[in-house]
Protein backbone atom coordinates (compact mmCIF):
# COMPACT_ATOMS: atom_id res chain seq x y z
CA UNK A 1 0.00 0.00 0.00
CA UNK A 2 1.67 3.21 -1.14
CA UNK A 3 2.38 6.37 1.53
CA UNK A 4 -0.44 8.99 1.82
CA UNK A 5 1.39 12.35 1.78
CA UNK A 6 0.50 15.06 4.10
CA UNK A 7 1.08 18.60 3.00
CA UNK A 8 2.68 21.42 5.02
CA UNK A 9 -0.78 23.46 5.13
CA UNK A 10 -3.52 23.13 7.33
CA UNK A 11 -5.70 23.08 4.41
CA UNK A 12 -3.32 20.74 2.48
CA UNK A 13 -3.73 17.89 4.73
CA UNK A 14 -7.42 18.24 4.95
CA UNK A 15 -7.69 18.45 1.41
CA UNK A 16 -5.33 15.24 1.40
CA UNK A 17 -6.99 13.41 4.53
CA UNK A 18 -10.50 14.90 4.03
CA UNK A 19 -13.18 14.72 0.51
CA UNK A 20 -17.01 15.12 0.49
CA UNK A 21 -16.94 15.05 4.39
CA UNK A 22 -15.64 12.29 5.61
CA UNK A 23 -11.48 11.22 5.02
CA UNK A 24 -11.90 8.69 1.81
CA UNK A 25 -9.18 6.25 0.28
CA UNK A 26 -7.99 4.84 -2.13
CA UNK A 27 -7.41 1.29 -4.40
CA UNK A 28 -4.67 -0.22 -2.17
CA UNK A 29 -1.60 -1.19 -3.40
CA UNK A 30 -0.04 -4.44 -3.70
CA UNK A 31 -2.23 -6.79 -0.91
CA UNK A 32 -0.38 -8.04 2.04
CA UNK A 33 -0.96 -11.30 3.73
CA UNK A 34 -4.93 -11.84 4.91
CA UNK A 35 -5.46 -12.01 8.42
CA UNK A 36 -6.41 -14.90 9.76
CA UNK A 37 -10.04 -15.92 10.94
CA UNK A 38 -8.73 -16.56 14.50
CA UNK A 39 -5.61 -15.79 16.63
CA UNK A 40 -3.61 -18.88 16.93
CA UNK A 41 -2.95 -19.15 20.60
CA UNK A 42 1.60 -17.97 20.69
CA UNK A 43 4.10 -20.12 21.97
CA UNK A 44 4.67 -19.58 25.77
CA UNK A 45 7.43 -16.96 26.39
CA UNK A 46 7.24 -15.62 22.66
CA UNK A 47 6.20 -12.13 21.31
CA UNK A 48 2.69 -12.15 19.31
CA UNK A 49 3.74 -12.42 15.84
CA UNK A 50 2.22 -9.49 13.01
CA UNK A 51 -0.35 -12.05 11.93
CA UNK A 52 -1.26 -12.81 15.39
CA UNK A 53 -1.75 -9.27 15.95
CA UNK A 54 -3.92 -8.65 12.83
CA UNK A 55 -5.96 -11.93 13.66
CA UNK A 56 -6.77 -9.61 17.19
CA UNK A 57 -7.51 -7.01 14.83
CA UNK A 58 -4.72 -4.91 16.12
CA UNK A 59 -2.01 -2.67 13.73
CA UNK A 60 1.41 -1.51 14.97
CA UNK A 61 1.18 2.09 15.83
CA UNK A 62 4.04 3.72 16.77
CA UNK A 63 5.68 0.67 17.65
CA UNK A 64 3.14 -0.43 19.84
CA UNK A 65 0.25 -2.82 18.75
CA UNK A 66 -2.92 -1.14 18.92
CA UNK A 67 -6.92 -1.94 18.16
CA UNK A 68 -7.83 -1.05 14.43
CA UNK A 69 -10.95 0.47 15.51
CA UNK A 70 -9.61 2.75 18.04
CA UNK A 71 -6.66 3.69 15.49
CA UNK A 72 -9.14 4.59 12.99
CA UNK A 73 -11.43 6.64 15.25
CA UNK A 74 -8.34 8.44 16.09
CA UNK A 75 -7.82 9.19 11.84
CA UNK A 76 -11.22 10.36 11.55
CA UNK A 77 -11.01 12.79 14.85
CA UNK A 78 -8.03 15.16 13.13
CA UNK A 79 -10.67 16.96 11.28
CA UNK A 80 -12.09 18.23 13.73
CA UNK A 81 -8.46 19.18 15.48
CA UNK A 82 -7.39 20.68 12.07
CA UNK A 83 -9.99 22.18 10.90
CA UNK A 84 -10.21 24.67 13.79
CA UNK A 85 -6.55 25.25 13.51
CA UNK A 86 -7.10 26.48 9.41
CA UNK A 87 -9.55 28.63 10.52
CA UNK A 88 -7.18 30.48 12.96
CA UNK A 89 -4.21 30.89 10.15
CA UNK A 90 -6.46 31.73 7.93
CA UNK A 91 -8.18 34.73 10.06
CA UNK A 92 -4.72 35.77 11.05
CA UNK A 93 -3.39 36.05 7.82
CA UNK A 94 -6.54 38.14 6.67
CA UNK A 95 -5.98 40.11 9.88
CA UNK A 96 -2.12 40.28 8.89
CA UNK A 97 -3.28 41.53 5.39
CA UNK A 98 -5.68 43.80 6.64
CA UNK A 99 -2.47 45.14 9.04
CA UNK A 100 -0.18 45.65 6.03
CA UNK A 101 -2.34 47.20 3.69
CA UNK A 102 -2.82 50.00 6.49
CA UNK A 103 0.95 50.18 6.32
CA UNK A 104 1.64 50.37 2.85
CA UNK A 105 -1.98 52.97 2.67
CA UNK A 106 0.54 55.18 5.54
CA UNK A 107 3.85 54.72 3.26
CA UNK A 108 1.90 56.32 0.27
CA UNK A 109 0.74 59.48 1.83
CA UNK A 110 4.06 59.74 3.12
CA UNK A 111 5.25 59.36 -0.20
CA UNK A 112 3.04 62.08 -1.40
CA UNK A 113 4.14 64.32 1.34
CA UNK A 114 7.77 63.59 0.55
CA UNK A 115 7.29 64.15 -3.29
CA UNK A 116 8.27 68.17 -3.08
CA UNK A 117 11.12 68.03 -0.85
CA UNK A 118 12.93 65.05 -2.80
CA UNK A 119 12.68 67.38 -5.84
CA UNK A 120 13.89 70.06 -4.23
CA UNK A 121 16.63 67.70 -3.07
CA UNK A 122 17.51 65.87 -6.82
CA UNK A 123 17.73 70.28 -8.36
CA UNK A 124 20.28 70.42 -5.50
CA UNK A 125 22.28 67.90 -6.03
CA UNK A 126 22.38 68.33 -9.69
CA UNK A 127 23.02 72.33 -8.93
CA UNK A 128 25.98 70.94 -6.51
CA UNK A 129 27.36 68.68 -9.42
CA UNK A 130 27.55 71.40 -11.54
CA UNK A 131 29.03 73.68 -9.35
CA UNK A 132 31.80 71.26 -8.66
CA UNK A 133 32.40 70.48 -12.04
CA UNK A 134 33.69 74.33 -12.23
CA UNK A 135 34.92 74.78 -9.10
CA UNK A 136 37.19 71.58 -10.08
CA UNK A 137 38.08 72.97 -13.76
CA UNK A 138 41.63 73.04 -14.65
CA UNK A 139 43.92 75.91 -15.26
CA UNK A 140 43.90 76.78 -18.83
CA UNK A 141 47.63 75.88 -20.60
CA UNK A 142 49.65 78.78 -21.16
CA UNK A 143 50.68 79.19 -24.51
CA UNK A 144 53.77 78.40 -26.02
CA UNK A 145 55.43 81.69 -27.90
CA UNK A 146 57.15 81.20 -30.97
CA UNK A 147 60.75 82.44 -30.76
CA UNK A 148 61.95 85.40 -33.42
CA UNK A 149 64.81 83.95 -35.58
CA UNK A 150 68.29 85.04 -35.98
CA UNK A 151 68.29 88.68 -37.68
CA UNK A 152 70.23 88.03 -41.16
CA UNK A 153 74.54 89.35 -41.16
CA UNK A 154 76.08 91.41 -43.58
CA UNK A 155 79.55 90.80 -44.56
CA UNK A 156 81.85 92.69 -47.47
CA UNK A 157 80.43 90.12 -50.45
CA UNK A 158 76.59 91.46 -49.08
CA UNK A 159 73.26 89.76 -47.23
CA UNK A 160 74.35 86.22 -46.28
CA UNK A 161 71.99 84.00 -48.12
CA UNK A 162 70.44 86.49 -50.25
CA UNK A 163 70.94 87.59 -54.21
CA UNK A 164 70.74 91.57 -55.78
CA UNK A 165 67.21 91.47 -55.60
CA UNK A 166 66.40 90.38 -52.12
CA UNK A 167 66.25 92.35 -48.96
CA UNK A 168 66.50 89.89 -45.97
CA UNK A 169 66.51 92.62 -43.28
CA UNK A 170 63.30 93.86 -44.31
CA UNK A 171 62.03 90.05 -45.05
CA UNK A 172 63.55 89.30 -41.47
CA UNK A 173 61.46 92.53 -39.71
CA UNK A 174 58.32 90.93 -41.65
CA UNK A 175 58.52 87.81 -40.18
CA UNK A 176 59.85 89.07 -36.78
CA UNK A 177 57.00 91.36 -36.31
CA UNK A 178 53.82 88.75 -37.35
CA UNK A 179 55.47 86.22 -34.82
CA UNK A 180 55.45 89.43 -31.91
CA UNK A 181 51.75 89.62 -33.31
CA UNK A 182 50.85 86.33 -33.06
CA UNK A 183 52.62 85.96 -29.58
CA UNK A 184 50.61 88.80 -28.35
CA UNK A 185 47.21 87.68 -29.27
CA UNK A 186 48.15 83.98 -27.99
CA UNK A 187 49.34 85.64 -24.66
CA UNK A 188 46.09 88.38 -24.21
CA UNK A 189 43.73 85.23 -24.86
CA UNK A 190 45.52 83.38 -22.69
CA UNK A 191 45.16 86.09 -19.32
CA UNK A 192 41.60 86.51 -20.49
CA UNK A 193 40.63 82.39 -20.73
CA UNK A 194 42.62 82.61 -17.05
CA UNK A 195 41.14 85.13 -15.67
CA UNK A 196 37.33 83.93 -16.92
CA UNK A 197 38.52 80.65 -15.49
CA UNK A 198 39.64 81.98 -12.35
CA UNK A 199 35.90 84.06 -11.78
CA UNK A 200 34.42 81.25 -12.55
CA UNK A 201 36.12 79.21 -10.19
CA UNK A 202 35.85 82.09 -7.49
CA UNK A 203 32.17 82.00 -7.97
CA UNK A 204 31.37 78.14 -7.70
CA UNK A 205 33.70 77.80 -4.36
CA UNK A 206 31.65 80.57 -2.86
CA UNK A 207 27.96 78.79 -3.76
CA UNK A 208 29.29 75.12 -2.59
CA UNK A 209 28.86 75.50 0.99
CA UNK A 210 25.62 76.76 0.83
CA UNK A 211 24.22 74.22 -1.59
CA UNK A 212 25.78 72.02 0.84
CA UNK A 213 23.52 73.06 3.79
CA UNK A 214 20.74 73.36 1.56
CA UNK A 215 21.14 69.79 0.65
CA UNK A 216 21.61 68.94 4.51
CA UNK A 217 18.96 70.52 5.62
CA UNK A 218 16.21 68.86 2.95
CA UNK A 219 18.17 65.36 3.76
CA UNK A 220 16.90 66.26 7.46
CA UNK A 221 13.79 66.17 6.69
CA UNK A 222 13.04 63.51 4.62
CA UNK A 223 14.65 61.79 8.12
CA UNK A 224 11.94 63.57 9.63
CA UNK A 225 9.35 62.49 7.36
CA UNK A 226 10.64 58.52 7.85
CA UNK A 227 10.72 58.97 11.77
CA UNK A 228 7.31 60.03 11.31
CA UNK A 229 5.91 57.29 9.33
CA UNK A 230 7.94 54.53 11.57
CA UNK A 231 6.29 56.03 14.99
CA UNK A 232 3.07 56.05 13.01
CA UNK A 233 3.04 52.79 12.06
CA UNK A 234 4.58 51.21 14.71
CA UNK A 235 1.11 49.78 16.89
CA UNK A 236 0.77 48.40 13.55
CA UNK A 237 4.17 46.74 13.19
CA UNK A 238 3.81 45.52 16.62
CA UNK A 239 0.29 43.90 16.10
CA UNK A 240 1.47 42.79 12.90
CA UNK A 241 4.68 41.09 14.54
CA UNK A 242 2.11 39.48 17.52
CA UNK A 243 -0.18 38.16 14.40
CA UNK A 244 3.05 36.31 12.86
CA UNK A 245 4.39 34.52 15.69
CA UNK A 246 0.75 33.55 16.50
CA UNK A 247 0.36 32.13 12.95
CA UNK A 248 4.39 30.33 13.47
CA UNK A 249 2.45 28.72 16.50
CA UNK A 250 -0.22 27.40 15.17
CA UNK A 251 1.54 26.13 12.03
CA UNK A 252 3.40 24.62 14.52
CA UNK A 253 0.50 22.52 15.94
CA UNK A 254 -0.85 22.13 12.86
CA UNK A 255 2.71 20.52 12.01
CA UNK A 256 2.28 17.83 15.05
CA UNK A 257 -1.57 17.14 13.93
CA UNK A 258 0.22 16.60 10.36
CA UNK A 259 2.75 14.02 11.76
CA UNK A 260 0.52 12.06 13.90
CA UNK A 261 -2.06 12.03 10.81
CA UNK A 262 1.28 10.60 8.57
CA UNK A 263 2.18 8.30 11.26
CA UNK A 264 -1.24 6.76 11.83
CA UNK A 265 -1.58 6.64 7.78
CA UNK A 266 1.08 4.79 7.58
CA UNK A 267 -0.14 2.39 10.45
CA UNK A 268 -3.19 2.04 8.33
CA UNK A 269 -1.74 0.83 4.93
CA UNK A 270 0.76 -1.40 6.43
CA UNK A 271 -1.55 -3.75 7.64
CA UNK A 272 -3.59 -6.16 5.43
CA UNK A 273 -5.85 -4.72 3.22
CA UNK A 274 -8.32 -7.96 4.50
CA UNK A 275 -8.23 -6.49 7.92
CA UNK A 276 -9.33 -2.93 7.11
CA UNK A 277 -12.27 -4.56 4.84
CA UNK A 278 -13.65 -6.76 7.34
CA UNK A 279 -13.77 -3.60 9.83
CA UNK A 280 -15.45 -1.44 6.59
CA UNK A 281 -12.16 0.45 6.03
CA UNK A 282 -11.67 1.67 2.89
CA UNK A 283 -8.26 3.01 0.77
CA UNK A 284 -9.68 5.49 -1.37
CA UNK A 285 -7.73 8.26 -3.58
CA UNK A 286 -5.04 8.96 -1.21
CA UNK A 287 -7.18 8.42 2.13
CA UNK A 288 -9.41 6.41 4.71
CA UNK A 289 -12.84 6.43 5.13
CA UNK A 290 -16.15 3.57 6.28
CA UNK A 291 -17.52 1.31 3.79
CA UNK A 292 -20.80 3.27 4.39
CA UNK A 293 -19.64 6.67 3.71
CA UNK A 294 -17.43 5.26 0.05
CA UNK A 295 -21.32 3.52 -0.98
CA UNK A 296 -23.27 7.20 0.04
CA UNK A 297 -20.56 8.98 -2.13
CA UNK A 298 -20.91 6.44 -4.93
CA UNK A 299 -24.43 6.80 -5.52
CA UNK A 300 -25.02 9.96 -4.69
CA UNK A 301 -22.54 10.86 -7.36
CA UNK A 302 -23.59 8.13 -9.66
CA UNK A 303 -27.12 9.37 -9.42
CA UNK A 304 -25.89 13.08 -10.59
CA UNK A 305 -24.45 11.26 -13.37
CA UNK A 306 -27.57 9.41 -14.41
CA UNK A 307 -29.53 12.47 -14.31
CA UNK A 308 -26.62 14.35 -16.79
CA UNK A 309 -26.88 11.62 -18.85
CA UNK A 310 -30.72 11.80 -18.97
CA UNK A 311 -31.17 15.16 -19.56
CA UNK A 312 -28.42 15.35 -22.52
CA UNK A 313 -30.43 12.41 -23.97
CA UNK A 314 -33.20 14.41 -23.87
CA UNK A 315 -32.00 17.43 -25.40
CA UNK A 316 -31.00 15.49 -28.26
CA UNK A 317 -33.76 13.78 -28.99
CA UNK A 318 -35.62 17.41 -28.73
CA UNK A 319 -33.34 19.09 -31.13
CA UNK A 320 -33.33 16.05 -33.32
CA UNK A 321 -29.65 15.10 -33.18
CA UNK A 322 -28.38 11.70 -32.46
CA UNK A 323 -27.21 11.05 -29.14
CA UNK A 324 -23.57 9.33 -28.71
CA UNK A 325 -23.83 6.07 -26.81
CA UNK A 326 -20.64 5.73 -25.71
CA UNK A 327 -20.86 9.16 -24.05
CA UNK A 328 -19.67 8.66 -20.66
CA UNK A 329 -19.48 11.42 -17.75
CA UNK A 330 -16.08 12.84 -17.11
CA UNK A 331 -16.78 11.36 -13.20
CA UNK A 332 -17.98 8.09 -14.77
CA UNK A 333 -14.26 6.51 -14.32
CA UNK A 334 -13.66 7.84 -10.78
CA UNK A 335 -17.07 6.58 -10.29
CA UNK A 336 -16.40 2.90 -11.18
CA UNK A 337 -13.25 2.86 -9.38
CA UNK A 338 -15.12 3.51 -6.39
CA UNK A 339 -17.81 0.98 -7.26
CA UNK A 340 -14.92 -1.41 -7.69
CA UNK A 341 -13.77 -0.74 -4.05
CA UNK A 342 -17.27 -0.77 -2.31
CA UNK A 343 -18.26 -4.23 -3.89
CA UNK A 344 -14.82 -5.76 -3.00
CA UNK A 345 -15.37 -4.43 0.73
CA UNK A 346 -18.94 -5.16 1.23
CA UNK A 347 -17.96 -8.71 -0.39
CA UNK A 348 -15.27 -8.74 2.86
CA UNK A 349 -17.61 -7.54 5.42
CA UNK A 350 -20.54 -9.87 4.56
CA UNK A 351 -18.52 -12.84 5.94
CA UNK A 352 -17.23 -11.00 9.24
CA UNK A 353 -20.69 -10.35 10.14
Amino acid sequence: MRPLRCESSAFAVLAAAVAVGVLVGGAMGQTPPAAPATAPAPAAGLPMTAEEHWAKDEVKYNNAWVSLDKLFQDYLAAKPELQPLGDKIKAGRDAAAAIQFQMNNMKNESALAERPTRNELLKANTKRREVAKAAEAPEPQKPILQPIPPQPRYSSSGWSGSNQYDDPLQRWQQQADAIRRANDTATKKYRADHAEWQKARDNAKSQLPKLDADIKTLEQKLQQFAADLAIKQAPLMEKYKAISEEILGIDRQVSAVETRVQNMVEALQAAPEALGLKHGICEWEGGFSLLADLEKLYETTQADINRVHAQLKAEAQQAGRPFPENWRHPQQDRMDALKAIVTKAKAAVAPAQ
